[in-house]
């Protein structure tokens, strides 16, 4: 055992190691905060590259330009120029950050996207800042461009229910804007329903919030309860089905 006087030595070397620990600590915050700052003002320092539409010269721009009004206007063939004879990228952002694609996609213009298609035009890449968040397939949707919306989902084979960046459905997007036309189409192709965006709101939902879009609203309250009688009496609707062709003098 330690005497007295051992013991006490020991606790006041004890302290001494705490003392010098805590020295040690905050002088190494300290170092850590300073290193902090001084990365802080060493990037501040830097030079900002350019990026996106600042980062083209007065030529790029001016083509940019010139091939997202070709789009604008629906002329395919201007677009097909702009791109093979001229080599203006087919993924360029105008100073909105839209894309050709998009535009293409907003006037239903369907030679105009799949000149773009064809020459690897993205589709599916997109952010916040890019075309409002939303993916080629939403805008055609939002747009009531059914020969474009056909062309993703029958041959280019995209997801019926791609999601945006907030979480909306092409589905959702067709509902907003009450377009009743292409919310057909897209239950046709089996688009889910269900889904609910960023915001916790189906698609019928969104139609219920707006009393302009109840012919969106009474379809789709239509398709659902279909779907909840095809899944729960599919026997009865059978027997019903028969019905209405005998009662029309048809054959089913």
């Amino acid at each position: 055992m330690l005497c007295g006087s051992d013991a006490t030595i020991r606790d006041v070397e004890i302290k001494k190691l705490r003392a010098e620990i805590g020295l040690i600590r905050a002088q190494t915050e300290n170092y850590q905060l300073e290193n902090a700052k001084l990365k802080i003002q060493l990037e501040a320092l830097k030079p900002h590259k350019k990026t996106g539409w600042n980062s083209l010269s007065l030529k790029e721009k001016s083509l940019t330009h010139r091939m997202i009004r070709s789009c604008n206007r629906g002329d395919a063939r201007a677009v097909e120029y702009w791109t093979t004879k001229l080599g203006v990228a087919v993924n360029c952002k105008d100073d909105s950050n839209w894309t050709p694609v998009v535009r293409g996609c907003i006037i239903g213009s369907l030679d105009v996207v799949k000149i773009l298609v064809e020459h690897k035009a993205t589709l599916d890449g997109y952010d916040l800042e890019t075309n409002g968040g939303r993916p080629a397939i939403s805008w055609a949707a939002r747009d009531r461009s059914l020969d474009v919306l056909k062309f993703f989902i029958e041959e280019i084979k995209l997801d019926v229910d791609t999601t945006d960046t907030f979480g909306s459905t092409p589905l959702i997007h067709a509902s907003m804007n009450n377009e009743v036309e292409v919310v057909k189409y897209l239950l046709d192709a089996r688009a889910n329903p269900r889904v609910r965006g960023d915001e916790g709101k189906t698609a019928r939902e969104w139609a219920t919030d707006r009393k302009r879009n109840k012919p969106v609203h009474d379809y789709l309250l239509m398709f659902e309860f279909t779907q909840v009688l095809l899944r729960d009496f599919p026997e009865a609707l059978a027997v019903l089905h028969g019905r209405i062709i005998e009662a029309a003098g048809g054959s089913s």
